[in-house]
């Protein structure tokens, strides 16, 4: 008896060890350009990174999903301190003018780096993400890091 419960728990262990491995094969990997961000896939975890140099009164920056996604962290990194404007936005099409802001900062000067985690923000197929920027530093870059896990 006490055999068998043995047993079954290292079969149960080596199921547990061969999924773990599946996930984490290279094969489960994925590496490329989507929408002019870096793009990386690991299993259903997807990040995005996009560095962008500041160029006039205002930038925009898309980031469309084709299928249904959970963001999970947001982090924008600046190279100065200067004041800046930006909004968040979630466009439940990404051809709809209507828009739900999800997290707004108004001529911050303090921050120079936010990090949201655990936001959960859920996305439907064809949604869009939009970071719109105005009041910022001519030339001055924001580094841009979105992780997403698919539903």
């Amino acid at each position: 008896m006490v055999q068998q419960i043995t047993l079954d728990i290292l079969k149960s262990i080596d199921k547990s060890l061969k999924e773990i491995k599946d996930a984490l094969s290279i094969d489960n990997h994925e590496r490329g350009s989507y929408q002019g961000w870096d793009y990386y896939r690991i299993g259903k975890s997807l990040f995005f990174i996009q560095t962008l140099t500041y160029a006039g009164a205002t930038m925009t920056l898309n980031l469309d999903f084709t299928k249904a996604v959970q963001m999970n962290r947001l982090e924008q990194v600046w190279n100065d301190a200067t004041a800046r404007d930006l909004s968040l936005r979630m466009y439940s099409n990404a051809s709809n003018s209507a828009y739900v802001e999800l997290d707004n900062a108004a001529a911050n000067t303090a921050l120079n780096r936010i990090i949201q985690a655990g936001i959960e923000y859920k996305y439907t197929a064809g949604s869009r993400l939009q970071f719109y920027y105005s009041n910022f530093t001519v030339g001055k870059t924001v580094t841009i890091v979105v992780q997403a896990d698919e539903l």
